[in-house]
């Protein structure tokens, strides 16, 4: 059953959106949050689905790279980003953990 929606304009204000990629659910340790790559305006969106059932903003998380896959655990998420980029933050308080830069990992030479 339906019970909330947001973003329903295409722009860069809280609640909306400009090319939403990928959707991620995050809990701590009150409210489930719901986490969104808003992949054109380089930036993670984050509300908190609350007890009435409304998603309510909570915060906006800005990248240098446009974002384009979450992963989410108890204590982590991961966001992968354009250029071969992965960043990792504890879900408490945001605190970048690693950058992972899959280019320079994953380099060939030639020959």
């Amino acid at each position: 059953m339906l019970r909330s929606t947001c973003g329903e304009h295409c722009g860069d204000s809280d609640y909306e959106f400009n090319s939403p990629w990928s959707v991620a659910s995050l809990f701590d340790q009150t409210l489930p949050h719901v986490l969104v790559a808003d992949t054109n305006n380089q930036r993670i969106q984050c509300f908190s689905n609350e007890y009435d059932y409304q998603f309510r903003f909570r915060y906006t998380l800005m990248m240098k790279q446009k974002p384009y896959y979450l992963a989410t655990s108890k204590r982590h998420f991961a966001i992968s980003c354009e250029k071969g980029l992965i960043y990792t933050f504890l879900a408490k308080d945001r605190t970048l953990l690693a950058t992972v830069d899959f280019n320079k990992i994953c380099s060939r030479k030639s020959k």
